[in-house]
């Protein structure tokens, strides 16, 4: 069976559970487990049938069972638990990916359980302990080996506990130790939690969840914040699957913690944010960076030094060089990311996505290993220097830790000038952050933890993105991440003000699917304004719900009749609804307040011009002509209307003038109309071949055209017997 073939049939089980038809899920899941030869699980799964079955006769039989409810979810959550161990098996035997890869090997390695290689580490950190109280740093050969074993561990544990499944209760009694402990390093705490995380993203497992939250109560605070992000991520994931008693229990008991709301509002916050993060590496790569690559001659020039190193943010602040950035659009851009930045955002991506290929980076574990100085790569990389440098980076705020790592990686690559002059510039941003106190010393508790969550989302993020093999695992940023939809937490983001704040950031960053769903949700939690009432519509008709776009502007309307914005709102969705008298109220309300509104007056035209009445129409383009004599915007559709009117002295002479200035496609279309309803011939040929040849010679895009203006055409008197005859003109003049 093809791994193909695996996936459709998990995912037809996955339907019949949500459906609750478990009949057919438990035959679905006896047809695949019997392939797996593995009697075990096809025991397993006969007696949660047979259960089940009996359930059902009770059931049937109108025997009274308050404990119904609780059997029936724990059967869904062994057949849930049975497939994931089928599926697991199954793919195991041939999957090429990194995860079935990496099981087999430690399948092979029979005696280094989870327990033996904690053991075993527990040994080393001993020895690595004792060394540190011998030196102050390690600079022998055997402290060195001895580092370097520890670390190999570390990653050893973190690919045993992400491939193992599921965890067996002597499993989570080593890990809590582990996790819970002050006798272990945070760093191997905090890979752990990583590891934790990402086997939970490949097959749900209430042990992982119940380590999670135990790291998120009892570890320290950079333990505590990453265990947090793993519970929502997983939470997010399986919150359908989340129903035993003793691991509710357990949530409701932390949900008491003093800082679980106020974790769990700001740890959103950041998983809102991360939504935006290709957007700006979008903006980077796409309008940053190019127009910096332009700009650089003409600075140079200004410099007359063709060898001197321009750098963007002293530039901005020289007023000698601002007109240059200015006209450029680069200052704008270059605020914006400052402010972004200023916010949180993850600015850097683009920057580090480039630096991700180094072969440390082949390794999964080293994707999540806290940045320190005492890590070995650090002083392979910079031999004496490993202190004072890894000390500056260590303390640059705004890296997450692969970013770091990135960072030391580059630095073995440059010469040693350009090198302090990269590692001078992280140490006057660090000091600047210092007395802005933005540090994390000089932070509070909270800002403290939103920095953390901030930066191990960011490394998390450049996993699933970036990671040469990425497309093997599931991206939990795939999709937005809503936590207001899950039933264990939308209680801690019910309120005003969280949900205000996060519509909007999506409002604000164009989001219009995100922030709608959650203005609507605002409507049952705060009186009705016209102002939410404006969003949500804006919100559909960004998204081209026109009709939801006009009901939800008209109740604004009723909130607030004086409002300009949502007159021209409502009157533009009945003009796309094809209701132009409709439309015309509502732009003639506006027109009474500002009557010389350029714009107002067009869309008057417009909606007389749709609605046939063309005289009207043409006095008010030439009223738009009259306010702004150096405006062409009224050419095209006075033309025309002039055309429709049957005065085509004057519709020629503006049709001269838009073919002169900037013609497309259509003016030449609109021409040859002129002269078919004008009976020149020649002319409509000349022109309706210039509409050819601008639409890439396609003789298909002018039959259809005149197809669709046949009732105008109508309307000119033209005899539509003649348009064969003029295609086929015009294809032998081509031909």
């Amino acid at each position: 069976m093809t791994k193909i073939e695996i996936l459709k049939i998990k995912k037809r089980i996955i339907k019949y559970l949500e459906q609750k038809r478990l009949s057919e899920a438990f035959a679905e899941l006896k047809y695949l487990a019997e392939g797996v030869m593995v009697w075990e699980i096809s025991n397993e799964v006969s007696q949660v049938e047979d259960s089940y079955k009996m359930m059902l006769n009770y059931a049937m039989q109108g025997v009274e069972d308050p404990a119904r409810k609780t059997l029936y979810n724990e059967i869904i959550n062994n057949i849930f638990f049975l497939l994931d161990r089928v599926v697991r098996q199954r793919l195991s035997l041939e999957e090429s990916t990194l995860y079935y890869s990496t099981l087999r090997y430690e399948q092979m390695q029979q005696n280094d359980s989870i327990i033996k290689l904690i053991e075993s580490y527990k040994e080393v950190v001993d020895k690595t302990s004792l060394y540190n109280l011998l030196t102050s740093e390690p600079t022998t050969i055997d402290s060195t080996k001895i580092i370097k074993e520890k670390e190999q561990i570390e990653r050893r544990i973190f690919n045993r506990v992400w491939i193992t499944f599921p965890l067996n209760s002597e499993d989570e009694e080593s890990l809590k130790s582990v996790l819970t402990s002050n006798l272990f390093p945070q760093s191997t705490q905090e890979l752990i939690v990583s590891a934790l995380l990402l086997g939970m993203l490949d097959f749900y497992d209430v042990r992982r969840m119940r380590l999670l939250l135990a790291s998120y109560e009892h570890g320290n605070q950079t333990v505590s914040v990453k265990a947090l992000i793993a519970i929502l991520l997983s939470m997010n994931l399986y919150h359908k699957r989340i129903n035993d008693v003793r691991l509710l229990s357990q949530i409701d008991s932390i949900k008491e913690n003093d800082m679980w709301n106020s974790d769990v509002k700001t740890a959103y916050l950041e998983f809102v944010r991360t939504r935006d993060t290709d957007r700006i590496s979008r903006k980077m790569q796409d309008e940053l960076i190019p127009e910096m690559l332009k700009l650089r001659p003409e600075l140079y020039k200004k410099l007359n030094d063709s060898t001197a190193m321009i750098d963007i943010s002293s530039l901005e602040e020289n007023p000698e060089w601002e007109e240059v950035l200015q006209n450029s659009g680069i200052s704008g851009k270059i605020k914006e990311l400052n402010q972004l930045q200023e916010e949180g955002s993850d600015v850097f991506m683009s920057t580090f996505s480039h630096l991700k290929s180094f072969p440390f980076f082949s390794e999964i574990a080293n994707w999540f290993i806290p940045f320190s100085r005492d890590y070995s790569l650090v002083s392979d990389i910079l031999g004496s220097d490993a202190t004072m440098v890894g000390d500056i980076i260590d303390n640059v705020p705004i890296l997450c830790n692969s970013d770091k790592y990135s960072f030391l990686l580059s630095l073995g690559s440059i010469p040693q000038q350009q090198r302090q002059l990269m590692l001078s510039q992280f140490e006057q941003q660090r000091q600047a952050m210092n007395e802005a106190g933005l540090s994390m010393p000089g932070m509070t508790q909270p800002a403290q933890r939103k920095t953390l969550m901030n930066k191990y989302l960011q490394d998390l993020y450049r996993f699933f993105k970036l990671f040469r093999r990425k497309g093997e695992y599931n991206d939990p940023f795939s999709s937005p991440i809503n936590l207001v939809n899950v039933p264990l937490l939308s209680a801690d983001l019910d309120d005003v003000e969280t949900l205000s704040i996060i519509g909007e950031f999506y409002f604000k960053r164009k989001y219009y699917s995100e922030a709608r769903d959650v203005y609507l949700s605002l409507l049952d939690k705060m009186p009705p304004s016209a102002q939410l009432f404006q969003k949500i519509g804006y919100c559909y008709h960004q998204d081209g719900n026109v009709e939801c776009a006009l009901r939800y502007y008209q109740q604004a309307e009723l909130l607030n009749a004086d409002s300009l914005w949502t007159l021209r709102r409502i009157a533009l969705c009945y003009r796309t609804v094809g209701n132009p008298q409709k439309a015309l109220e509502y732009y003639n309300r506006v027109a009474d307040v500002k009557p010389d509104d350029l714009n107002v007056t067009l869309s008057i035209g417009h909606c007389y011009l749709e609605a046939g009445n063309y005289k009207e129409a043409i006095k008010n383009y030439y009223k738009v002509e009259f306010l702004d004599e150096k405006s062409t915007r009224a050419w095209r559709p006075l033309a025309w209307s002039l055309l429709l009117l049957g005065d085509y002295d004057q519709s020629q002479k503006y049709y001269e003038k838009i073919i002169a200035e900037n013609p497309i496609a259509e003016d030449y279309l609109n021409v040859g109309h002129l002269a078919l309803a004008k009976s020149d011939m020649q002319s409509v040929i000349a022109n309706y071949k210039c509409y050819v040849v601008n639409n890439d010679g396609d003789i298909n895009k002018l039959i259809q055209a005149l197809s669709q203006d046949e009732k105008y055409l109508v309307e000119l008197g033209v005899d539509l017997s003649l348009l064969p005859f003029v295609v086929d003109a015009i294809l032998y003049s081509i031909n």
